[in-house]
């Protein structure tokens, strides 16, 4: 992958023949090819480009010798005889000064033969991300022999070409299948297989050109056609200068982190410099799991708590700081919720001016600021120096009275603060928010959390016969999760810490009154004595689910001792540790901790994302609590792991969102790898980069 601000390139390393007799890169998954960012939305424009050498002719076989890449360009190298040999390189460049971004692709041939012609066929696919293909409404315009534009939608794609060039016109369309698809699965045949995708692609006709100097193709979308004709002129002057910059930034970051293994060098740098999004009023992380590259809070919330001391020592923190406050301003002046999502397009923005908050469906999620404040106290010194303990403090003021306010009765309701100390809240309420479906003989359930034992959904369908009653049983915050009340106390630190900040002793009383009791009540509710481990979930009504999850180990991690003594962590891991590791199946060294213990071991699609699946956001917390353990070679091994799978499989250098084990109906083949855990979903989340642990972990050796 390589990634701007504006856009995304993605492609396989490998090259296939297309039934035309072109070579492309293969492309497994719909997120390859290059999207673009406009307007707050994200377009796919390009599917794919094929390339033929011909002689007299005739084609000239391709041979992919070597592929040489790094995370800002990537060089693939293809021998034709003995003699000769055809270079093609794609970066994707940002040019800052503009504003915007630039795709290039050099082709250099490197032999005595200058009689061979290249032929360069681009496959489209202009479409906003999510809706179907549209080849039929693509409407091509060949200015002249250096430029090509194609639009759909007043969407345009529009290509240079660093010299002349005979443009031959053709529109063909054809399917093109992604057997990966968007990283879920399906069982068919006895076997378990990942669930293809298709779209059609468009193509509007072919280049064809000597091959002597080095041929350069330059790619840009935009939204009017003149305006990125013009654009694109500007960035063939800039583009060699700016691709220099943005590889000496990269050498040179390497070299700076040269004492530490090259694998987490690179880690760093890509969870520094390679999610960031553009907006109107500055970059802002983007964190979605999904190729339409929004800023989603709650993964960004984690990303920034996972990466934030490599964004500073990258020079990231004014990004940092505009993201904060971004978050800041868009709070819900009522209800002290934050934004589930940075809002995107004019309508959402003229609403907030219009109200000073968001639309309501920005508001859904109710216990963002937990991990936003939890991190205000780890960052507490730069934020200081950086005067945002005012808006901060002001912040958390809103944000407290609508914990007082909630009540139980109202539906998707906040999390309601108890005379005990302890939060309520929803049970997806927080990261493991996944939703399933039951279904009976008499009765489908759609819309219920995953959080939840599938046991409780299949009671309350037998006892209340409904399917609209037994979805509102979970429709209202009476749940107490550990992880949320965990990250509950070090808000209610953190709050104490602002409030003395602030000369507001009352303030101090009152939280350090909620701190004390809900010290005296977190195991009495939580604990799990029988099992020495932490509950998964227990309603207001006391009804309790004991599935031991890894939610448990970030509670245990966050609060550490001597909130929890040695024992009781030593009986939370050793449970992690029996019911709850993933190994790879080959060497039999630890990998990560699954997020439930469940008999539901087949990962198919977001249904059971917090079931059997290792998530690597966990990542931290768990290494925390085995460095407190003194389980080192344990650690060491999901590091190990974790840095394997960045250099050997997904999108190299970033890290998948999830991994299931390799069981099930699987056709398991001899060959070192098949028992590895199973990459799935998307292939980059910036909360599974985990740059920060893997620096200090790294550090320690």
């Amino acid at each position: 992958m390589l990634r701007t601000p504006d856009a995304e390139w993605g492609a396989a390393l490998l090259f296939e023949q297309q039934p035309d007799g072109f070579w492309a890169p293969s492309h497994l998954r719909e997120e390859d090819g290059l999207s673009w960012r406009l307007k707050d939305e994200t377009w796919r424009f390009l599917e794919r480009l094929a390339l033929q050498l011909t002689r007299g002719g005739e084609p000239l076989p391709l041979n992919l010798t070597s592929v040489e890449l790094s995370p800002e360009q990537v060089e693939y190298v293809f021998a034709v005889d003995a003699t000769a040999r055809l270079v093609m390189s794609v970066s994707l460049v940002e040019l800052a000064e503009e504003r915007t971004s630039v795709l290039r692709y050099r082709f250099t041939w490197e032999g005595d033969d200058q009689a061979v012609s290249l032929s360069l066929k681009p496959w489209l696919d202009i479409r906003r991300c999510g809706q179907a293909p549209d080849p039929a409404r693509h409407r091509v315009n060949p200015v002249d022999a250096q430029h090509l534009t194609v639009v759909n939608t007043n969407h345009w794609l529009a290509f240079r070409l660093s010299r002349e060039a005979e443009f031959l016109p053709a529109r063909e369309q054809r399917d093109v299948r992604y057997p990966l698809g968007e990283g879920h699965r399906l069982t068919t045949d006895q076997h378990v297989h990942f669930k293809p995708t298709q779209t059609r692609a468009f193509a509007p006709g072919v280049w064809r050109t000597s091959l002597g100097e080095p041929l350069d193709l330059f790619v840009q979308a935009g939204l009017a056609e003149a305006a990125l004709l013009g654009a694109l002129e500007t960035a063939q002057a800039v583009c060699s200068t700016a691709l220099t910059r943005q590889q000496a930034r990269y050498e040179d970051w390497m070299t700076r982190w040269s004492h530490l293994d090259e694998r987490v060098a690179r880690h760093l740098y890509v969870a520094a410099e390679k999610f960031w999004i553009r907006t109107e009023t500055g970059e802002v992380p983007d964190a979605d799991a999904s190729p339409a590259r929004r800023c989603l809070t709650r993964l960004a919330l984690d990303g920034l708590r996972q990466n934030w001391k490599t964004l500073e020592a990258a020079g990231k923190w004014p990004q940092v700081l505009h993201t904060l406050d971004g978050w800041l301003s868009y709070q819900d002046p009522r209800s002290g919720r934050f934004p589930i999502r940075w809002p995107g397009g004019e309508t959402a923005r003229q609403w907030f001016a219009k109200t000073g908050s968001l639309p309501a469906d920005y508001y859904e999620a109710s216990d963002l600021g937990l991990p936003l404040f939890t991190w205000v106290g780890e960052a507490w010194e730069q934020l200081a120096a950086s005067d945002r303990l005012e808006p901060l403090w002001e912040a958390y003021q809103r944000m407290f009275q609508g914990f007082k306010l909630s009540r139980l009765t109202r539906r998707h309701g906040g999390p309601v603060l108890l005379e005990n100390g302890m939060l309520l809240l929803l049970p997806h309420h927080g990261w493991m928010d996944a939703k399933r479906t039951v279904f009976t003989d008499k009765l489908t359930v759609t819309d219920l959390p995953a959080r939840c034992p599938l046991a409780w959904h299949l009671q309350d369908v037998a006892q209340f016969k409904d399917s609209h009653y037994t979805w509102e049983q979970y429709q209202y915050p009476t749940f107490y999760l550990p992880e949320a009340n965990a990250l509950w106390l070090r808000t209610l630190e953190v709050g104490i810490r602002l409030a003395s900040w602030a000369g507001k002793s009352d303030w101090v009383d009152e939280l350090q009154q909620i701190e004390a009791s809900l010290r005296e009540h977190f195991k009495g509710i939580l604990w799990n004595q029988r099992a020495a481990n932490l509950y998964n979930a227990v309603t207001l009504d006391r009804r309790i689910d004991g599935t031991p999850t890894v939610a448990a180990i970030e509670a245990a991690a966050l609060l550490g001792e001597p909130f929890f003594s040695r024992l009781e962590l030593e009986q939370i891991w050793q449970t992690a540790r029996n019911r709850l590791l993933l190994t790879d199946g080959d060497t039999g060294t630890a990998v990560g901790l699954l997020a439930r213990d469940t008999a539901e071991r087949l990962f198919q699609d977001g249904s059971q994302l917090h079931d059997a699946v290792w998530h690597p956001r966990a990542l931290p917390a768990v290494l925390r609590l085995l460095r407190h353990l003194g389980q080192e070679a344990t650690r060491r091994d999901m590091v190990e792991a974790l840095l394997t799978h960045g250099h050997d499989e997904g999108a190299l250098f970033y890290v998948q969102e999830a991994f299931v084990p390799a069981e099930g109906p699987n056709p398991t083949a001899a060959s070192s790898g098949a028992l590895r855990p199973v990459p799935v979903r998307s292939t980059r989340v910036w909360w599974s980069q985990c740059a920060d642990v893997l620096w200090e972990n790294a550090a320690e050796g």
